[in-house]
């Protein structure tokens, strides 16, 4: 894990999923081209085949889980 950052939080409600990436570094934060990126595997949980918005932090996108009757 990086050492600036909790572990995240992560919500579920439906097809919405959110992750928070919580920041654990010094008063007043740190320059961002002198910081390190962030890099994690977040486990999400198992997914049933449909179309999902998933939010981390200030970023959303759609993703679809391919599956089901419909053939998606």
């Amino acid at each position: 894990m990086n050492e600036v950052a909790r572990a995240p939080e992560i919500s579920r409600n439906g097809n919405a999923v959110t992750v928070r990436i919580l920041y654990d570094g010094p008063p007043g934060g740190i320059c961002l081209t002198a910081g390190k990126s962030y890099e994690q595997d977040i486990d999400l949980g198992s997914f049933e085949a449909g179309i999902y918005t998933l939010r981390v932090n200030d970023y959303t996108t759609t993703l679809t889980v391919p599956g089901g009757a419909e053939g998606m």
